[in-house]
């Protein structure tokens, strides 16, 4: 396949329905170091975003998936310390294929500026963090919003516990499965944190310290008022963006 080859300050990248397995089928990895934003669409045939020991995306802050209905997940093994060691939002939306997002052994050196995590769709999701479940803690430092939305097979974040003392909101809505919930948030102010789902789940959900929960009561939200609000905040922002000036390539745009 020939490779696109693209100007070396290109900030935005945009793919929609491309055939490749991985971005590295398609461009030269060294044009794509000082991307900021990517959105990738309807590339049926898509798996992984890198492979192995590629330095993947180093300056990437926004990375969108919609509709990659073969993605497997971020990358496939022997992880470089420098991929998306950047990144701060992670959004992926009805990628049917997609068990497990982000391997543990990942979290090590990379995603330490992780800022919101955001999955819709995804009906074969069962982990988003994935490894042995003897780990006694997985630590996403920045993480200030999760958002997981109709995911009817996700059965848990992470194995182990997650600590994550940044956290300001949590969104999980039609996510059945989801009950047992091991977060470690010692250090967040209930003040300071928004809990997002329906009135049965928060019910029934349970927390690794049930003094916690109790603490955490005053946090939760029904999730009944709040689902059109967040959609309009989402629209707004993502239309915001493609007002910036693009230049399409066939299917392809970036923006300089």
């Amino acid at each position: 396949m020939e490779k696109v080859i693209l100007p070396g300050n290109a900030n935005y990248l945009g793919i929609d329905g491309c055939n490749f397995i991985q971005l590295s089928d398609i461009f030269h990895w060294d044009d794509l170091r000082h991307l900021k934003v990517c959105r990738i669409q309807s590339c049926d045939e898509m798996e992984w975003i890198g492979k192995d020991g590629e330095i993947v995306l180093p300056s990437l802050q926004k990375l969108c998936l919609y509709e990659l209905h073969s993605f497997k997940g971020l990358c496939k093994e022997n992880v470089h310390e420098e991929t998306l060691k950047n990144l701060r939002k992670l959004c992926i939306v009805k990628c049917q294929k997609l068990k497990y997002l982000i391997p543990i052994d990942f979290l090590e050196n990379n995603l330490k500026n992780l800022e919101e995590i955001s999955i819709e769709d995804c009906y074969e999701m069962e982990n988003i963090i994935s490894g042995d479940a003897s780990a006694a803690i997985t630590i996403l430092p920045n993480l200030k919003k999760l958002k997981l939305w109709n995911l009817p097979k996700l059965t848990s974040i992470c194995p182990g516990k997650l600590a994550c003392d940044s956290l300001r909101e949590i969104q999980i809505i039609d996510c059945p499965k989801v009950t047992k919930l091991a977060f470690s948030i010692n250090n967040v102010s209930p003040d300071g944190l928004r809990i997002i789902g329906s009135e049965e789940w928060w019910e029934t959900s349970e927390w690794e310290d049930p003094q916690l929960k109790e603490l955490l009561q005053p946090c939760f939200e029904s999730d009944e008022l709040y689902i059109f609000s967040d959609m309009f905040r989402e629209h707004v922002s993502w239309s915001d963006l493609l007002k910036e000036k693009m230049v399409n390539i066939g299917k392809l745009e970036y923006q300089a």
